[in-house]
């Protein structure tokens, strides 16, 4: 007979088998749209009507446009066919620096797995793509914010705690 882990992994091993991802493009806004929502009432736990039906308009003219520039680039993770999880990010432009000449960095964002699929490592291996593509565009920093149940996975991924601290004002 075998034990709970044993099925556990057995479980996994099969999911693992059938999970894909892909760079996410126009033809995908409608699941990036609804990830990003599902990733926000994660979050926030409870959205005014009028609030989503804004942020899910702003979030369509959006990616219309930054999916084609490269300014946001986002990977979709799916089993058999059903959105499984998500992340992105933002190509942030400042001036050069010491590091950083280019004054290149991606921010990464929507970083989200559905309650079913996680522990199977569906984050690590979307960050992982993240990080390839920004090598590919020679942009060499990124930067997060990380929920509690995902620090974990950024830090076993190398991401560390800025030293410098961020300030934020809502004007």
């Amino acid at each position: 007979m075998s034990s709970g882990k044993d099925e556990v992994r057995l479980i996994k091993k099969i999911m693992n088998n059938n999970l894909t991802y892909k760079k996410a493009g126009k033809a995908d806004i409608d699941t990036i749209v609804q990830l990003r929502i599902e990733f926000l009432y994660c979050i926030h736990k409870v959205i005014d009507d009028a609030e989503l039906t804004l942020i899910k308009q702003e979030m369509i003219s959006y990616l219309n446009e930054a999916l084609d520039s490269g300014e946001c680039v986002f990977y979709i993770a799916e089993c058999d066919g059903v959105p499984a999880g998500s992340g992105c990010y933002a190509l942030r432009k400042r001036p050069g620096g010491i590091g950083n000449p280019k004054g290149l960095e991606a921010y990464v964002m929507s970083m989200y797995t559905k309650d079913e699929f996680r522990r199977l490592g569906i984050a690590t291996d979307i960050l992982n793509l993240l990080e390839a593509e920004a090598r590919n565009n020679d942009i060499p920093i990124m930067e997060l914010h990380a929920t509690e149940v995902g620090e974990k996975v950024y830090l076993k991924s190398g991401y560390a705690l800025s030293q410098a601290p961020n300030y934020k004002k809502r004007i």
